[in-house]
């Protein structure tokens, strides 16, 4: 059985070896344990040296996995611009290994979306749609489209997000990062839509459950992720400074770099918070910021929206409680006062008092880390893996789907 991936996720290569940024493309090399070979198909760029945030994927150069890199383009304006280069490049490269393979998979929201699923449709493939993010809801939460260009890009959304359903329909199986989306794009198809949750951990990443204590030290808060507008970390820091006019000593490491970094900064400075919050910048994927996790107090994403956060479940797997805003598909991973703290979106006194409750409750944050890490368990890189090779093997036709 071969599995056709198109991604529009990048590959990094580097000295003959391919790195990716993305858990999409972690999640495609896992699916070698249930095909006989997986191709991905996807942007590679070429490299001299490595970001140091950047994770492996590893054994990717063998018989059971390969890459076609498909026609570069650099953001969704350029991929249209070159629209009819792009299309027929794409085309040539992917023709080949799509008629020879049993199931095609395809990222959305992408711009090769249409195409690969007209392809499937031509050579009589089944498809399959890998779910991972709302268009409409990534532009309307964007700083970076102003005035009439971002009216062109909320209709230009709309339209992608009306063809995106399109293409979920005529799949044979949709694979959603959220209960949100999946109401959202899999309308008219819910016996054959499926929610996963898009693990970047594995089994081997689990780290042992150990709570740091109190001691009488300053409450320890960590914050990973891109530092954008949507993230909302000024509410955040607007937070540390009423904590630390109330008295409760805090202390907020901010692990991430993105277009708000020195605006941030300069919030910190305005509210002489130097001591109490760090900017560590982007910190590698794995030990390094793992370590960060352990010796947290809690984690917080104060979001107001998301996909599905997986940095959520990187935290609840290394026994960090957790405390998130209610948005996008942050519920389906998180149930309030089971596995973590919900809070409503947009609130600084919601954070102030959801860190107050844990930093006084012993107990209770103890409570939240035993079931995170119990969740983290149950919903590894593998155990989706193996959830979507089993439908697609299924809908292919494939004895193996009984066997494994």
């Amino acid at each position: 059985m071969k599995l056709l991936l198109v991604s529009d996720r990048p590959l990094v290569r580097h000295e003959n070896r391919f790195f990716a940024i993305e858990q999409f493309n972690r999640f495609a090399v896992l699916f070698r344990e249930w095909f006989d070979t997986v191709v991905i198909a996807c942007r590679v760029t070429h490299a001299d040296q490595l970001p140091d945030s950047m994770a492996e994927i590893t054994a990717i150069d063998g018989d059971k996995v390969r890459v076609i890199e498909t026609s570069p383009w650099t953001d969704t304006v350029d991929y249209f611009k070159r629209f009819p280069v792009v299309m027929a490049g794409n085309f040539l490269r992917l023709a080949r290994d799509l008629r020879s393979s049993e199931a095609v998979g395809m990222i959305i929201p992408a711009p090769n979306t249409p195409l690969v699923a007209a392809m499937a449709r031509l050579f009589g493939k089944p498809y399959f749609c890998f779910c991972a993010g709302d268009q409409e809801a990534i532009v309307r939460n964007s700083t970076k489209y102003k005035g009439f260009v971002q009216i062109i890009a909320r209709v230009a959304a709309a339209f992608n997000a009306a063809s995106d359903r399109l293409v979920i329909r005529g799949a044979e199986g949709s694979f959603f990062w959220s209960d949100d989306l999946c109401s959202k794009l899999g309308t008219g198809c819910a016996e054959r839509s499926f929610v996963i949750f898009a693990s970047s951990f594995q089994h081997s990443d689990l780290q042992p459950l150990d709570l740091p204590p109190r001691d009488g030290k300053a409450f320890s808060l960590v914050y990973s992720g891109r530092l954008s507008h949507e993230k909302n970390i000024a509410a955040l820091i607007e937070a540390i400074a009423r904590l630390d006019l109330e008295g409760l000593p805090v202390r907020l490491e901010i692990c991430g770099d993105g277009p708000e970094r020195d605006s941030l900064e300069t919030l910190v400075r305005k509210h002489h918070l130097t001591e109490q919050v760090r900017f560590s910048g982007r910190i590698k994927w794995g030990p390094e910021l793992f370590a960060r996790y352990r010796s947290a107090h809690l984690l917080i994403l104060p979001s107001l929206s998301e996909g599905l956060p997986h940095v959520l479940l990187e935290a609840m797997a290394c026994g960090c409680p957790v405390i998130a805003t209610r948005v996008g598909g942050i519920p389906d991973i998180v149930t309030h006062l089971e596995n973590g703290i919900l809070i409503e979106p947009g609130s600084t006194q919601a954070i102030v008092n959801a860190v107050k409750r844990l930093a006084s409750d012993e107990e209770l944050r103890r409570l939240l880390a035993e079931n995170g890490h119990r969740f983290a368990l149950d919903h590894t890189a593998e155990k989706q893996a193996e959830k979507m090779a089993l439908v697609m093997l299924k809908n292919c036709g494939d004895g193996k789907s009984a066997d494994k």
